[in-house]
């Protein structure tokens, strides 16, 4: 990996942690999302001058995206007005990586060999342990629903 590219990827890390801190310790979560999202659709218009329309084949791709982005958000907006951020980020960051491989798997039909599962599995857990008390049972199931979900 270059410094480029790793500079590029801890900044992006960088800011998807801070504006979910931001959105957390927000008094008017939607609002926040809301303003987040307008931040997108600001770029989305300035790509769209100046780049040609996607191939048409991929429209259903990008209203899907479209759909489970509304659905993150939603979630994400429930998950925190159910739970802490320390709870929270831990569960859906942690249980990402295992539900993008497993959709590389069916999906894509991309066979990773065991000694990549295996590593996937431990940083995925890894994380997750970050919300002990989750585990812990103190905390609402229909949190641990939405943030695994989110």
């Amino acid at each position: 990996m270059t410094p480029f590219v790793l500079i590029m990827v801890l900044s992006a890390a960088l800011l998807h942690a801070s504006w979910n801190a931001i959105v957390k310790a927000s008094g008017d979560r939607t609002s926040v999302l809301g303003l987040i999202s307008l931040g997108h659709v600001i770029f989305g218009v300035v790509l769209a001058f100046n780049v040609p329309l996607p191939a048409p084949e991929s429209w259903p791709f990008l209203a899907a995206s479209t759909l489970i982005h509304f659905g993150y958000y939603y979630l994400l907006h429930r998950s925190y007005g159910l739970g802490d951020l320390s709870e929270v980020y831990p569960i859906a960051r942690g249980i990402s990586p295992i539900l993008i491989t497993l959709g590389a798997l069916v999906f894509a039909g991309e066979n990773l060999p065991l000694q990549s599962w295996i590593a996937i599995f431990l940083v995925s857990i890894g994380i997750l342990m970050l919300s002990s008390n989750a585990w812990k049972g103190r905390v609402p199931p229909v949190f641990l629903v939405t943030a695994l979900t989110t």
